[in-house]
């Protein structure tokens, strides 16, 4: 995942934040925008197979 996405992402708010599932830390980075709602980014690739 590109760094500059979340470093864009935090200087117009968001603060990154430890997930409620370490998962997600392993595999990703999550983010709490100002009204407190979530984002998680994540670097995984997704199969329907």
């Amino acid at each position: 995942m590109p760094a500059e996405l979340i470093e864009r992402l935090e200087r117009v708010g968001g603060t990154r934040v430890a997930a409620y599932n370490p998962y997600w830390d392993e595999w990703g980075v999550t983010l709490e925008d100002p009204d407190g709602y979530r984002l998680v980014l994540s670097r995984r690739d997704w199969s329907n197979s």
